[in-house]
This record gives structure tokens, C-alpha cells and sequence, in this order.
């Protein structure tokens, strides 16, 4: 593993490591901005590549077919449980002009960027982990 500074909407000049990991990145900015950070880093990628996007996930009321819904008779995503994620929505709007994602919300931005997602890791709390592999 080797940590870089790197301004994102440049060229990625590590060409086909493994895994590219984006912490709390994407969230800050709006769709055409996320298709461009993720357009530089699949051009990088090799066959193998992945990359992996720790940022918090909306898990929409009604479920996903990326998530595990919660059990009957709650909310697919579990109620109250994920208010957090929706302040920190808000937050990121009012700030930035970005926002979290639904996992179909993130499927239209990586087809943009011409990736897919592999899986979603669901974490305790509003962060999850999301693997995009090139189409």
C-alpha cells in the first residue's frame, strides 16, 4: 500500500494497481464532478483493478437490490436507524452541492464513468463500502 497526494481530476499516475480507495471523496461533490474522478480512475485501471469508496450510503425505505433490507414489520432500511444518513445528506448539500447516494443512485454515476458495481459492503453505522469494476 503506498499513500499519495494526487489532485483527482488529473491523471491517475499509478496505472493498474490493485485497488484505488476513496474515503469520504465522492460525497463532496456533484454528479458530473463523481462521473470525472471516477472517469480518471478507471482509465487507469488494469483488468484486475477495483475500486473501493468508503462513503456513507442511503438505504432507500422501500430496500435495494444492493442491501439487506430489514426484517418485516420494519422499514427496508430500518427506520429511524439511518437518520444520520439523511442529516449528513443534507449537510453535504448545503456545503458542497453534493450528497449521498442510494446504491441506484450510485449505479447511474458509475455507468457515466463506464464502471459497475461489484458489492456493496454494508458497516455498522451510515458508512459502506462500495466496489465499482470496470463494465
Amino acid at each position: 500500500m503506498e499513500l499519495l497526494a494526487h489532485d483527482f481530476f488529473t491523471e491517475q499516475p499509478v496505472k493498474g494497481a490493485a485497488v484505488y480507495f476513496l474515503r469520504y471523496i465522492l460525497h463532496d461533490w456533484p454528479d458530473d464532478a463523481r462521473v470525472g474522478i471516477l472517469s480518471r480512475l478507471r482509465d487507469a485501471m488494469g483488468a484486475d483493478s477495483r475500486i473501493l469508496v468508503a462513503d456513507a450510503i442511503i438505504h432507500p425505505p422501500l430496500g435495494s437490490k444492493h442491501l439487506r433490507s430489514a426484517p418485516a414489520p420494519l422499514p427496508a432500511n430500518y427506520g429511524l436507524a439511518n437518520a444520520y444518513s439523511g442529516m449528513l445528506d443534507m449537510a453535504m448539500l448545503a456545503l458542497f452541492n453534493g450528497c449521498e447516494r442510494t446504491p441506484e443512485q450510485l449505479d447511474t454515476v458509475a455507468d457515466r464513468a463506464g464502471l459497475r458495481i461489484e458489492k456493496i459492503w454494508e458497516c455498522r453505522g451510515p458508512i459502506g463500502i462500495t466496489e465499482f469494476r470496470p463494465l
